[in-house]
């Protein structure tokens, strides 16, 4: 079945300058960026069928490293082909936190480090995954 999609997104905040003002060796971040994304989904009969929340922020750093972190909450979730053909099935809740952490990317040789979890409530499902990049530059 195809769906329609409504995405209502709010700016993102971006913030310059460094976020500690303390010992030079920990000024933190050169760019703070945090935003919120909510998306509503609907199918062509104008059934509801999906709601989610999800921040995320991200930082780099002097050092020009970067990290970020965030969470998707997927707080209602019917799906029509579920029971391939039956009634629409109504999803438990769940939640996803991830992370990142990368290096200097201007440099011959960066890394980056990648985590994402997720679960349903009423255990329903869970899992996760992890990835670790290196990224040659010729630069």
């Amino acid at each position: 079945m195809i769906l329609v999609s409504y995405l209502l997104q709010m700016r993102s905040i971006i913030l310059h300058g460094p976020a500690y003002n303390g010992n030079d060796h920990f000024q933190f971040s050169v760019l703070l960026r945090i935003n919120y994304n909510h998306w509503f989904r609907w199918d062509y009969s104008g059934q509801f069928l999906y709601s989610a929340f999800n921040y995320n922020a991200h930082a780099t750093f002097k050092n020009n490293w970067q990290a970020g972190t965030g969470t998707t909450w997927n707080n209602y979730e019917v799906s029509n082909n579920a029971l391939r053909g039956g009634p629409s099935l109504r999803r438990p809740a769940g939640i996803g936190p991830w992370g990142y952490v990368s290096t200097d990317f201007r440099k011959k040789v960066a890394f980056n480090l990648n985590l994402n979890y997720f679960w349903g409530f009423e255990n329903t499902v869970k899992g996760g995954d992890y990835s670790l990049g290196i990224t040659l530059s010729t630069n």
